[in-house]
């Protein structure tokens, strides 16, 4: 985890790295590819959001590892916006969560989604040089 706080910009950034393991008839990437598309449904449903953050924004990632997406919400009760990232390279999933605001006001849609698209990137192309 990591967070800036520089004067009325704050920003914070998470990244989570999960091999899935092969299930009971599925090759781990079989399994990968169905808890992906779990957390996906969940995500762009808004089902995953806490009490007063409202799902305004959904994109598909491409080129980006083997599938991907990234969800943007807005939380009034913080003043934050905050946009998670899933990418499934073969049984490997990476989610980021990068949020923040500017002055008071959440962080907009096109910052959040474009850092998290960044560290995604980054993060998918250090896997790949592993």
């Amino acid at each position: 985890m990591w967070g800036a706080y520089a004067g009325e910009k704050r920003r914070q950034l998470t990244i989570e790295l999960r091999a899935i393991a092969a299930g009971a008839a599925a090759s781990p990437t079989e399994a990968a590819r169905k808890t992906f598309a779990t957390e996906r449904t969940a995500d762009e449903s808004g089902k995953a959001l806490l009490a007063g953050q409202k799902l305004t924004d959904k994109i598909r990632l491409t080129g980006v590892g083997d599938e991907g997406y990234i969800v943007y919400s807005v939380d009034d009760n913080q003043g934050s916006g905050e946009a998670v990232g899933n990418v499934r390279v073969a049984n490997v999933l990476v989610t980021v969560h990068y949020s923040g605001s500017d002055k008071g006001d959440p962080l907009s849609s096109d910052a959040a989604t474009g850092g998290a698209t960044d560290v995604t990137k980054a993060v998918v192309t250090a896997l790949s040089r592993s």
